[in-house]
Protein backbone atom coordinates (compact mmCIF):
# COMPACT_ATOMS: atom_id res chain seq x y z
CA UNK A 1 0.00 0.00 0.00
CA UNK A 2 1.56 3.07 -1.08
CA UNK A 3 -0.59 5.21 1.21
CA UNK A 4 1.01 7.50 3.53
CA UNK A 5 -1.81 6.74 6.38
CA UNK A 6 -1.04 3.32 6.26
CA UNK A 7 2.58 3.44 5.75
CA UNK A 8 2.76 5.62 9.06
CA UNK A 9 0.52 3.05 10.95
CA UNK A 10 2.65 -0.23 9.69
CA UNK A 11 6.33 0.54 9.32
CA UNK A 12 8.36 2.28 11.34
CA UNK A 13 10.94 3.67 8.80
CA UNK A 14 14.23 4.60 11.10
CA UNK A 15 14.39 0.92 11.86
CA UNK A 16 13.83 -0.94 8.49
CA UNK A 17 16.27 0.97 6.50
CA UNK A 18 18.98 -0.50 8.57
CA UNK A 19 18.07 -4.08 7.71
CA UNK A 20 17.67 -3.70 4.15
CA UNK A 21 19.40 -2.60 0.83
CA UNK A 22 16.83 -1.63 -0.63
CA UNK A 23 12.67 -0.84 -0.80
CA UNK A 24 9.98 -0.86 -3.20
CA UNK A 25 7.87 1.70 -2.84
CA UNK A 26 4.53 0.67 -4.20
CA UNK A 27 3.17 4.11 -4.54
CA UNK A 28 0.46 2.85 -7.19
CA UNK A 29 -1.75 0.80 -4.80
CA UNK A 30 -4.01 3.79 -3.46
CA UNK A 31 -6.51 2.00 -4.70
CA UNK A 32 -8.38 0.84 -1.05
CA UNK A 33 -10.42 3.70 -1.18
CA UNK A 34 -11.88 3.23 -4.72
CA UNK A 35 -15.30 1.86 -4.20
CA UNK A 36 -15.88 4.43 -1.76
CA UNK A 37 -15.24 7.74 -3.10
CA UNK A 38 -17.94 9.82 -5.64
CA UNK A 39 -14.92 11.74 -8.17
CA UNK A 40 -13.28 9.60 -11.08
CA UNK A 41 -10.67 11.36 -10.71
CA UNK A 42 -9.98 10.73 -7.54
CA UNK A 43 -10.38 6.49 -8.62
CA UNK A 44 -7.01 6.58 -10.53
CA UNK A 45 -4.36 4.35 -9.53
CA UNK A 46 -1.52 6.41 -8.93
CA UNK A 47 -2.40 10.14 -8.95
CA UNK A 48 1.29 11.92 -9.35
CA UNK A 49 0.64 14.28 -6.33
CA UNK A 50 -0.43 11.07 -3.59
CA UNK A 51 3.14 9.59 -5.12
CA UNK A 52 5.28 12.93 -4.40
CA UNK A 53 3.52 12.75 -0.78
CA UNK A 54 4.26 8.75 0.03
CA UNK A 55 8.24 9.33 -1.74
CA UNK A 56 8.49 12.73 0.39
CA UNK A 57 7.10 10.79 4.11
CA UNK A 58 9.35 7.95 3.26
CA UNK A 59 12.56 10.28 2.85
CA UNK A 60 11.29 12.96 5.97
CA UNK A 61 11.79 9.50 7.95
CA UNK A 62 14.52 8.59 7.37
CA UNK A 63 15.18 6.63 4.14
CA UNK A 64 17.69 7.73 2.57
CA UNK A 65 16.86 7.84 -0.88
CA UNK A 66 19.22 5.96 -2.67
CA UNK A 67 17.31 2.96 -1.31
CA UNK A 68 14.31 3.69 -1.90
CA UNK A 69 12.84 2.06 -5.63
CA UNK A 70 9.55 4.22 -6.96
CA UNK A 71 7.19 1.91 -7.96
CA UNK A 72 5.14 1.90 -11.50
CA UNK A 73 2.21 -0.02 -12.21
CA UNK A 74 1.44 -0.55 -15.85
CA UNK A 75 -2.04 -0.49 -15.62
CA UNK A 76 -5.34 1.52 -16.02
CA UNK A 77 -8.91 1.93 -14.65
CA UNK A 78 -12.06 1.71 -16.23
CA UNK A 79 -15.06 2.94 -14.90
CA UNK A 80 -18.67 2.95 -16.16
CA UNK A 81 -21.14 5.68 -15.38
CA UNK A 82 -24.20 3.74 -16.25
CA UNK A 83 -25.98 2.19 -13.03
CA UNK A 84 -23.95 1.82 -9.93
CA UNK A 85 -20.54 2.80 -10.65
CA UNK A 86 -18.06 -0.38 -10.86
CA UNK A 87 -14.74 -0.41 -12.09
CA UNK A 88 -12.35 -2.95 -13.64
CA UNK A 89 -8.52 -2.78 -13.97
CA UNK A 90 -6.55 -3.67 -16.74
CA UNK A 91 -3.02 -4.09 -17.82
CA UNK A 92 -1.39 -1.26 -20.34
CA UNK A 93 -1.14 -3.86 -22.91
CA UNK A 94 -5.05 -4.08 -22.83
CA UNK A 95 -6.14 -0.80 -22.07
CA UNK A 96 -4.29 0.25 -25.52
CA UNK A 97 -5.96 -2.56 -27.26
CA UNK A 98 -9.21 -1.54 -26.40
CA UNK A 99 -9.25 2.60 -26.13
CA UNK A 100 -7.96 2.23 -29.80
CA UNK A 101 -11.20 0.69 -30.61
CA UNK A 102 -13.02 3.63 -29.56
CA UNK A 103 -13.60 7.22 -30.74
CA UNK A 104 -13.20 9.63 -27.09
CA UNK A 105 -11.81 12.60 -25.73
CA UNK A 106 -7.93 11.66 -25.30
CA UNK A 107 -6.32 13.76 -22.59
CA UNK A 108 -3.43 13.84 -20.55
CA UNK A 109 -4.19 15.26 -17.18
CA UNK A 110 -1.00 16.88 -15.52
CA UNK A 111 -2.88 17.07 -11.89
CA UNK A 112 -3.59 13.45 -11.65
CA UNK A 113 -0.33 12.48 -14.15
CA UNK A 114 -2.34 10.09 -15.79
CA UNK A 115 -3.54 9.92 -19.17
CA UNK A 116 -7.65 9.51 -19.56
CA UNK A 117 -10.59 9.17 -22.20
CA UNK A 118 -13.67 9.79 -21.59
CA UNK A 119 -16.85 8.93 -23.21
CA UNK A 120 -19.81 11.11 -22.14
CA UNK A 121 -22.40 8.50 -21.54
CA UNK A 122 -20.67 5.39 -21.17
CA UNK A 123 -17.41 5.37 -19.24
CA UNK A 124 -13.75 7.04 -17.92
CA UNK A 125 -10.46 5.41 -18.23
CA UNK A 126 -7.49 6.52 -16.57
CA UNK A 127 -4.11 4.99 -17.39
CA UNK A 128 -0.33 5.16 -16.83
CA UNK A 129 1.16 6.01 -20.38
CA UNK A 130 4.28 7.81 -21.37
CA UNK A 131 3.60 10.90 -20.14
CA UNK A 132 2.62 9.74 -16.80
CA UNK A 133 5.56 7.69 -17.04
CA UNK A 134 8.06 10.36 -17.46
CA UNK A 135 6.69 12.83 -15.09
CA UNK A 136 7.18 9.64 -12.07
CA UNK A 137 10.93 9.00 -13.49
CA UNK A 138 11.97 12.89 -13.80
CA UNK A 139 10.17 12.73 -9.96
CA UNK A 140 12.43 9.79 -8.56
CA UNK A 141 15.27 11.49 -10.80
CA UNK A 142 14.72 14.79 -9.04
CA UNK A 143 14.80 13.22 -5.36
CA UNK A 144 17.75 10.92 -6.48
CA UNK A 145 15.94 7.89 -5.70
CA UNK A 146 18.10 4.16 -6.32
CA UNK A 147 15.43 4.28 -9.08
CA UNK A 148 11.76 2.53 -10.02
CA UNK A 149 10.70 -0.61 -10.36
CA UNK A 150 7.88 -1.96 -12.76
CA UNK A 151 4.20 -4.02 -11.68
CA UNK A 152 4.48 -6.01 -13.48
CA UNK A 153 6.99 -6.31 -16.67
CA UNK A 154 4.56 -8.33 -18.82
CA UNK A 155 1.87 -5.38 -18.26
CA UNK A 156 3.89 -3.40 -21.45
CA UNK A 157 2.95 -3.94 -24.95
CA UNK A 158 5.26 -6.89 -26.28
CA UNK A 159 4.62 -6.35 -30.00
CA UNK A 160 5.08 -2.72 -31.92
CA UNK A 161 6.28 -0.96 -30.81
CA UNK A 162 7.81 -3.33 -28.45
CA UNK A 163 7.80 -2.10 -24.50
CA UNK A 164 7.15 1.17 -24.87
CA UNK A 165 6.74 2.76 -20.97
CA UNK A 166 9.72 0.05 -20.23
CA UNK A 167 12.03 1.31 -23.17
CA UNK A 168 11.11 5.24 -22.13
CA UNK A 169 12.18 4.37 -18.49
CA UNK A 170 15.63 2.80 -19.79
CA UNK A 171 16.01 5.92 -21.91
CA UNK A 172 15.51 8.43 -19.36
CA UNK A 173 18.25 6.60 -16.66
CA UNK A 174 20.30 6.32 -20.30
CA UNK A 175 21.09 2.96 -19.80
CA UNK A 176 20.05 2.03 -23.15
CA UNK A 177 17.38 -0.87 -24.50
Amino acid sequence: MGDVEYVRHWYHIPQIVHYVKFINIMAYNYSAEIEFVDSYERKFHAPINKVKSTIEYWLYSGAPAEKLNLGIALIGRIFTKIGPPRHETFVYLRVVENLGKHDGKYTFNTDLGASQVFFPDEYKAFYESEQGVQMKVDFAKQKELGGVMIWTLDNDISFKPFYPLFSLIFRMFDKGF
